[in-house]
């Protein structure tokens, strides 16, 4: 796997309490992921192509789950 990066959206206007979404970023284009996989994970994720890697709606996940939202995605990203 290259590097990857995290960031987290906004959405125009709002301070960092107003993130909507969890960015996992990479610097390749080619990702080679589990997608049964990832459907079968308690939360949403959305698979992006720019930049390519995925993103996770914070709806329905506590903050202190952050974390192993972030570390699943990572995980099935090969």
């Amino acid at each position: 796997m290259s590097g990857a990066f995290v960031v987290a959206e906004t959405a125009p206007g709002l301070n960092t309490k107003g993130v909507l979404r969890i960015q996992i970023a990479f610097e390749t284009a080619r990702l080679d992921y589990d997608a049964k996989a990832l459907r079968a994970l308690p939360f949403r994720v959305e698979p992006t192509q720019y930049p390519p890697g995925f993103r996770i709606p914070k709806k329905g996940l506590a903050v202190r789950e952050y974390v192993q939202a972030i570390s699943e995605v990572l995980y099935l990203v090969g």
